[in-house]
């Protein structure tokens, strides 16, 4: 199976977004390096986000074969679905003149449902983020692992399919359309969930309950600090943005704390928060750093108003993504 690629992005200036199916190395490994043979050849700029096994494999395919090659481990960058499009951002904006090829590979086999809505989430708004964009994207999808679900709704939201047959339009594909899961209504929080409603003079209390409720599901000291943090950016959009209050709700299970912030305001952009802001941009700045701090975040706004609910689970060994834009402090 050899894929080949640049026929959109080099004709029509616009970009290309292809999932691959495949089972097996040997599938995987020709449907890569038959979509990267462009780039190798010409010398473009080509980033591949794997996890290891996939990175090894490739590594060893790809034998030196260009020094413009950039790896980056699937399992740091994709532990929150929303780091990788300002991720394909930022080589695209570093490379204007020239057509930058992506491989990104998510890991589906140890997802939970929601985890799998928001990846699916991340894949629709691909296709409006780079519009127009000098770039193409390859996303591999092992049929060893992947469901069917998760199979149909990689049709629906990628309008190029690449398997052992050759590439072809996706009849399923649903165009710029958002999945239709997202706008559900997240599930209520539990019963034993602790919850606070919040006007300006109350954000040391909540910060107060998010740290105990983080400190209890055992998480360590620097994760509590990033989720106390993320909540604090959360609360204080609620109260610039959001009719000056808004109600928190936090509650705990199997070494997972997650945080839920509702307000009366509205978010229109889908894309804000996934796009790097500006230095002293205001607008998109408090969920861009919720983003970096977080394993997941959900977010419904409506006519009703907006819930934001981010998940952090405990971890020991895992490096944190960077926290800010710049590299600055968030205060």
């Amino acid at each position: 199976m050899r894929l080949k690629a640049g026929l959109h992005a080099r004709r029509g200036g616009r970009a290309t977004h292809a999932a691959l199916f495949y089972t097996g190395e040997r599938e995987y490994l020709d449907g890569v390096s038959g979509f990267l043979a462009p780039a190798i050849e010409s010398g473009a700029p080509v980033v591949i986000a794997a996890p290891k096994l996939g990175l090894e494999r490739l590594r060893d395919g790809l034998n030196g074969a260009s020094k413009r090659v950039e790896l980056l481990d699937m399992a740091e960058l994709g532990v929150n679905p929303a780091r990788i499009i300002p991720a394909i951002g930022e080589v695209v904006d570093a490379h204007p003149d020239e057509l930058v090829y992506f491989v990104g590979e998510l890991d589906w086999s140890a997802r939970e449902q929601e985890e799998i809505a928001e990846a699916a989430y991340h894949e629709a708004l691909i296709n409006r983020a780079f519009r127009g964009k000098r770039v193409e994207i390859l996303c591999p999808y092992d049929l060893n692992a992947s469901g069917a679900e998760i199979v149909a709704e990689a049709e629906r939201t990628h309008p190029l399919l690449c398997h052992r047959h050759g590439r072809s339009a996706s009849a399923a594909y649903a165009h710029r359309a958002l999945p239709t899961h997202c706008e559900a209504p997240l599930h209520a929080p539990p019963r034993e969930a602790r919850s606070l409603r919040f006007e300006l003079d109350d954000l040391i209390r909540v910060r107060t309950l998010v740290s105990e409720e983080a400190a209890r599901a055992g998480l360590p000291l620097g994760q509590c600090g990033d989720v106390v943090l993320a909540v604090d950016e959360l609360a204080t959009n609620s109260i610039r943005h959001g009719g000056g209050s808004g109600t928190i709700c936090v509650w705990r299970s199997d070494g997972r704390v997650t945080c839920e912030v509702s307000d009366a305001g509205r978010i229109q952009d889908p894309l804000v928060g996934r796009v790097r802001p500006q230095p002293g941009a205001r607008a998109g700045r408090g969920l861009w750093i919720v983003n970096q701090l977080c394993d997941l975040v959900q977010i419904r706004s409506g006519p009703r108003g907006t819930t934001v609910r981010i998940h952090a689970r405990r971890t020991e060994s895992r490096g944190r993504a960077s926290r800010t834009p710049n590299g600055q402090s968030p205060r």
